[in-house]
């Protein structure tokens, strides 16, 4: 299929704070029912933005150039400009919104095979990284949302405007932190090591208090110490070390909030060896010392 992307809005950046999403439609697509196996449904240009969680599949979606086999659970992100068409089977929720409040859009005038402008086209930190197709693993989380869209969409109170931006915010959450999670993708990389290394991840969770050496952490994947350092810095992100160091820092600042401890017991608490290490480590992370944070933000008085 040839590349018929069409021009998009203006493309600007948009910080997360500023994102508040508008919802115009919300619908319950049967297409399994009302269209037969194979068939092509007409063709369009993404205006806004929308999401769609699969729940029956079987059929496929064109997105410009590539095709996306659907299966029950997979979520399909589309942006201002795709071109797009649906080919059968496959049912599923669509929610079709604006991405911060504009005037040009309306629920009673919306139509996404209307003659309309597409949306500005935003690049975010978080917006960006959500890909196309997502598979989800946990379908009743995304379903609880989608239902409960659907349910203020159609029977309005006078909450529901604020109900729907709350859900429509949780929604582009789940999805950016369910995609973005190593353990969240099966079939790629080294799959077989995921469960391996997410064993790893939670005992360094648990565990931050403790004396926690690479050579111990590859033990426990009956790894070399040199392979396991490569393969967890390639999954996660991050190398264990600096793994480690933002767990100990998480930690450290619930209890600099929390607690009555001293900065000395506090660093000992997380697992640090050195009070200096510890406020070396806190103030790279945070650009504040564990005193000046406690300071900021302490409870107790």
């Amino acid at each position: 299929m040839e590349n018929k992307l069409v021009s998009q809005g203006k493309e600007m950046m948009i910080e997360t704070e500023i994102i508040s999403p508008t919802l115009l439609r919300c619908h319950l697509f049967k297409g399994s029912v009302e269209y037969e196996n194979g068939q092509s449904l007409r063709e369009r240009y993404v205006i806004n933005y929308e999401i769609e969680y699969i729940t029956s599949g079987g059929g496929g979606m064109w997105i410009n150039n590539s095709y996306y086999n659907l299966a029950k659970g997979d979520i399909i992100f589309r942006r201002p400009g795709d071109y797009t068409q649906a080919i059968m089977p496959y049912d599923c929720y669509c929610v079709f919104f604006t991405l911060k409040p504009d005037d040009r859009y309306t629920s009673s005038t919306y139509d996404i095979y209307g003659d309309f402008e597409p949306e500005d086209y935003y690049t975010n930190e978080i917006i960006d990284k959500i890909p196309v197709q997502f598979h989800t693993i946990n379908g009743d989380k995304y379903l609880t949302l989608f239902d409960s869209i659907l349910g203020n969409f159609i029977n309005p109170t006078i909450c529901s405007k604020l109900t729907i931006k709350s859900n429509l915010l949780e929604l582009i959450t789940d999805i950016y932190t369910d995609a973005t999670n190593p353990f969240n993708k099966p079939g790629s990389m080294e799959e077989l090591r995921y469960n391996e290394l997410k064993e790893v991840v939670d005992f360094i969770n648990t565990h931050y208090d403790e004396d926690i050496s690479l050579m111990l952490l590859s033990q426990k994947v009956n790894l070399s110490p040199n392979y396991f350092h490569r393969l967890f810095h390639k999954i996660i992100g991050v190398t264990p070390n600096e793994y480690i160091n933002k767990i100990r820092i998480e930690k450290s600042k619930e209890m600099l909030l929390k607690t009555r401890y001293s900065i000395s017991e506090i660093a000992l608490r997380c697992g640090f060896d050195s009070l200096s290490y510890f406020s070396y480590v806190f103030k790279k992370k945070t650009e504040l010392s564990p005193l000046e944070f406690r300071k900021i933000h302490q409870l107790y008085r």
